[in-house]
């Protein structure tokens, strides 16, 4: 999965790659910018990618968990 977006003059490129692993799913995740404004704070354009990353991996699983769960005690809300 993946999604693109301008703005402010920075244009992102986000991609999710799921793939299955012994009956779970393992997730990449990978974000680049491009832009005036990305090079010339490329450091903080850096750190900010790479608090982002994590968290949002750590945000998907604690989703994923909650309605695998939700759907383990009531299947009919798949």
């Amino acid at each position: 999965m993946s999604w693109t977006g301008t703005s402010l003059g920075i244009h992102a490129i986000h991609v999710w790659k799921l793939q299955p692993v012994d009956g779970r799913t393992r997730v990449q995740t990978e974000e680049s910018w491009e832009g005036l404004l990305p090079r010339l704070a490329s450091g903080y354009s850096r750190r900010t990618l790479d608090k982002a990353l994590p968290d949002g991996l750590s945000h998907l699983k604690a989703e994923a968990e909650r309605r695998a769960q939700d759907y383990a005690s009531d299947p009919g809300l798949a």
